[in-house]
């Protein structure tokens, strides 16, 4: 913790403060450092308060913005980290996907900066992963992340293939009809056949109850 030596009051008058801007050293590890007050001249001649101020130091820490990521099929989505501190070196980020048969995340990217690096975490596969980090430097003493681990993760979800409807509640009058459009998410892999079936026989009538998609469209 770094903090002004001294500061001065003028004699003879009373209710005097003074402000004392304390600031982080740039250590790297957590820590308390406790602060003493001593004063000099006049009746304050000799006075003492130990420890009169604990500082607690917090750490370098990674951020993540968000705690989660969604992933459409045949797609992916950006996953950014950033830094409450500048790095004195290089950090690499290492991003490890805990099934890489439901998502992969590339790197490792290497960050100089607070704003860090952006990861893309690509879809494999219909469910659930956790993406874990891990941070290293050349300097694997002095430098501002060489001793940070991140026990924070981001959940992966991988979502299966999905359908997009143009509305999801229509009014019919007595007599009349609507038109409704029904896509893909995903672009399918072969010919895709779909069935249209109301919940309640004899309500409505589809034309057509059957729609069939291409392979490569949606």
């Amino acid at each position: 913790v770094e903090h002004p030596p001294r500061v001065f009051f003028e004699p003879f008058l009373n209710t005097q403060s003074r402000s004392i801007v304390l600031r982080h050293s740039g250590f790297p590890q957590a820590a308390t450092a406790s602060i003493s007050v001593a004063a000099y001249g006049g009746i304050y001649q000799g006075s003492v308060a130990h420890d009169a101020l604990e500082v607690a130091v917090a750490p370098p820490t990674m951020l993540l913005p968000v705690t989660a990521v969604f992933v459409q099929p045949t797609s992916s989505s950006q996953l950014p980290v950033a830094f409450d501190t500048r790095p004195a070196d290089p950090v690499t980020v290492t991003a490890v996907s805990s099934d890489p048969s439901v998502a992969t995340v590339n790197g490792p990217l290497v960050a100089r900066d607070t704003g860090g690096v952006s990861f893309t975490v690509t879809h494999v596969g219909e469910g659930f992963s956790t993406i874990s980090f891990n941070l290293s430097t050349g300097n694997l003493t002095n430098s501002t992340y060489s001793t940070v681990t991140v026990p924070e993760t981001v959940a992966v979800t991988a979502y299966g293939p999905g359908f997009l409807v143009s509305a999801s509640q229509v009014r019919l009058a007595q007599m009349t009809s609507q038109t409704i459009s029904v896509g893909l998410d995903t672009t399918p892999e072969s010919r895709v056949v779909v069935t249209v079936v109301p919940s309640v026989a004899g309500v409505v009538t589809l034309s057509p109850s059957t729609l069939e998609y291409d392979e490569g469209g949606t």
